[in-house]
Parts: structure tokens; sequence; C-alpha cells
């Protein structure tokens, strides 16, 4: 997947590039979501991972608390943030329509 599409509509969701996270989870995405089920997937060590995690559920908090648009639309039935690999999974979903 071309990787300035996904890091264009992960920002139109509402992340914002100054957090790690939207890297890796643009990463993530361009990777197929398989560093979802395999952390070492795209290279990182056990504790990269766990950063890597943390980092990308900063990002998706944020944009969901600060935003108030696309990424409510992706998850409209939820009062919480989605997970990280929730978040992928259904970014992988949306960019395959």
């Amino acid at each position: 997947m071309k990787a300035s599409r996904v890091q264009r509509e992960v920002f139109m969701m509402g992340l914002s590039p100054r957090h790690k996270g939207f890297h890796y989870i643009s990463a993530a995405i361009c990777a197929g979501g398989l560093s979802c089920a395999a952390p070492g997937s795209l290279g990182f060590s056990e504790d990269e991972a766990e950063n890597a995690e943390r980092c990308m559920r900063y990002a998706i908090r944020f944009a969901w608390d600060v935003s108030g648009g696309e990424i409510h639309k992706l998850f409209p039935n939820s009062d919480y943030p989605p997970s990280p690999v929730e978040f992928i999974h259904a970014m992988l979903w949306k960019l395959d329509e």
C-alpha cells in the first residue's frame, strides 16, 4: 500500500504526525497489519514493541479526545477509543474500499 495515501488517511482520522504513534500505525498499515500479530515483523525487539504499542495508544487516545471527527465515524457505537489492533484493522478495511 502506498505510504503517502496511508499517512493522509491516518491524518484525516485526527492522528497527529507529531506523535510517534502516528508513524508506527502508518508503518503497520503499510505492512498489511502483520505487525499487529507479531511485534518483530517490523523489526522491533520486545521492548521496542511495547514502546510502539504505548505510542500508538497515546496517538489514538489523543485523536479520540481532541479531534471531533473521522475517528468517531470509524467507530460510531463506541464510547472508548479503539485499541491499536482494532484501529489498524479498521483502517485496512477502510483503505480497501
